[in-house]
C-alpha cells in the first residue's frame, strides 16, 4: 500500500488495518500483511483497483502464465463452470 497523503488517504489506511485486526482474532501472529489475508484483504480493498489487479496476479497468474505456455484452456474452462 502506498504511504498515506492526504484524509481521504488516512481513513482508507484506518479501515484496512482496523478490518485486518478484527478478521485476525486474538490467535493471529502480531504482525499481518494486507496479503496474509487473502480474498478478505481484497474485499478490504476494492477500492483500490490497483490492489485488486495486484491480487489477481498473485492468484491466478500461474494460470495465465500456463495458457499461454501451452493453450491448455483452463480459464475457458473455469469460465464455464462459473455463475
Amino acid at each position: 500500500m502506498a504511504p498515506a497523503g492526504g484524509s481521504e488517504d488516512l481513513a482508507r489506511a484506518f479501515r484496512l488495518a482496523r478490518g485486518a485486526l478484527e478478521l485476525g482474532g486474538s490467535h493471529a501472529p502480531p504482525v499481518r500483511t494486507i496479503e496474509d489475508l487473502g480474498v478478505v484483504g481484497l474485499l478490504l480493498q476494492l477500492e483500490d483497483h490497483r490492489a485488486v489487479a495486484s491480487f489477481s496476479d498473485r492468484v491466478l497468474g500461474a494460470l495465465r502464465q500456463s495458457e499461454l505456455e501451452r493453450s491448455t484452456d483452463l480459464i475457458l474452462t473455469l469460465n464455464l463452470l462459473g455463475p
